[in-house]
């Protein structure tokens, strides 16, 4: 039986983060999820100012800067002819030292997540998936398999924290409810370059009766697209 204080199942943005600040306050802990290695994709593409904050107490604003780009504005079109054009680089201004939104790729994030974790002396377990758990008043057993071995073992903990996504195992175990709503609506997202007359870091969005398109570019030549099939 292996114990650990803290049992974090996932190891996306939201574990990484979760494992980091319980790092920083010398809180033991595994790490575990299901993939052999980190996101390689775009995925979440937004840093918004809190987030920037805390990665300013952890020493990671600046690193963040670096990689991500600022967006500067929001150009709008109704059937093709521009609209309007909205500056959005200082929205929180006076509310905030990181008034805007960061435009950086996910894979990117949890580079820079994994090296501070790497540099606190931890790692995730990877290719590892909780399979199930069960409480009592005072700690928790968990069953896990190692994808890479097909070998199942038990870990003793006080808590668990589920970041394992829409489908948390976690989250369905306790009955926590998923809020919201599936879109009908059938979407494509593409990351690639883009030609035409788009300004540099700024975000153009299309709406017209067919429905709507939007680009939104990253730091260097490419761009993320999305629209309705």
């Amino acid at each position: 039986m292996n114990s650990n204080p803290v049992l974090i199942s996932g190891a996306g943005p939201s574990g990484l983060m979760m494992a980091c600040q319980l790092a920083m306050r010398g809180i033991d802990f595994q790490i575990i999820d299901r993939t052999s290695d980190h996101t390689t994709q775009s995925r979440a593409m937004a840093i918004h100012a809190r987030t920037m904050e805390i990665f300013q107490q952890m020493g990671l604003s600046d690193e963040f800067l670096a990689q991500g780009q600022i967006a500067k504005a929001a150009q709008i079109y109704f059937s093709g002819k521009k609209a309007m054009r909205a500056e959005v680089s200082q929205l929180g201004k006076g509310l905030s030292e990181f008034p805007f939104v960061l435009i950086l790729e996910q894979y990117k994030t949890e580079q820079i997540l994994l090296k501070f974790l790497s540099g606190m002396g931890h790692t995730v377990q990877r290719s590892t998936e909780l399979l199930s758990f069960e409480e009592d008043n005072s700690h928790l057993k968990a069953t896990i398999i190692n994808h890479d071995t097909n070998i199942e073992s038990a870990i003793e903990a006080d808590w668990i924290i589920g970041c394992d996504g829409a489908h948390s195992i976690v989250r369905e175990t306790l009955g926590i409810p998923f809020v919201g709503t599936t879109y009908q609506q059938s979407l494509f997202v593409l990351d690639c370059k883009v030609s035409g007359d788009f300004g540099e870091a700024e975000a153009d969005v299309f709406y017209s009766n067919n429905g709507i398109g939007m680009i939104f570019p990253y730091k260097g030549q490419y761009s993320r697209v999305i629209g309705l099939l």
